[in-house]
């Protein structure tokens, strides 16, 4: 089993935005024909790496992954074809999802959060939904609910014993990247 990298930050943080540019500019989304596990795969000869979800959207990744079960299920299924397994989305950010990968498949993720700014995260969300053409107003509670757990989320982890790394996108690219393109 290879390596399980975990990205995590709050709505509007980037996360998509830096999977997408791991990714590359050409990346295609599959479903395993088994189980029907969604993942994406950079498009070079040999992948060294594989993004649990799908990248269609611009909310892509673990997003349209409906469990816990079936994201656990689907990591633990890539790890066992690629070198590497990334995964983002918000149904492991849950403190007492976290150790699931571990008990259940002895996958343990390296942790990479990206720490913006709330109202930077704002922002975004606000720009995205405009993008979209969405004009309704924004509640911004959830979200500075869940800026404010991110920060929690992390310390439980560093707790736990988990490897968990705070970054802007271009700290976390320059971390990560060189992670994907080598064999474990």
């Amino acid at each position: 089993m290879g390596k399980i990298i975990q990205i995590g930050g709050t709505h509007g943080s980037g996360k998509s935005t830096l999977v997408r540019r791991l990714l590359g500019t050409n990346h295609n989304s599959f479903k395993s024909p088994t189980k029907g596990f969604k993942y994406t795969l950079p498009h070079v000869e040999q992948p060294t790496f594989a993004v649990a979800g799908h990248y269609k959207s611009a909310c892509g990744g673990c997003d349209g992954i409906g469990t816990v079960d079936e994201l656990c299920d689907t990591i633990h299924w890539l790890s066992q074809q690629f070198p590497v397994v990334l995964y983002e989305g918000a149904l492991l950010y849950v403190k007492r999802n976290l150790p699931r990968l571990q008990l259940v498949y002895g996958l343990k993720p390296d942790i990479y959060l990206l720490n913006l700014s709330a109202d930077e995260c704002i922002d975004s969300v606000l720009e995205r939904r405009f993008a979209a053409g969405n004009d309704k107003p924004l509640n911004p509670k959830a979200l500075l609910a869940k800026h404010k757990g991110y920060k929690t989320y992390g310390d439980f982890a560093i707790e736990e014993g988990y490897n968990v790394t705070w970054g802007n996108r271009d700290e976390l690219y320059n971390i990560i990247n060189p992670q994907l393109h080598t064999s474990c």
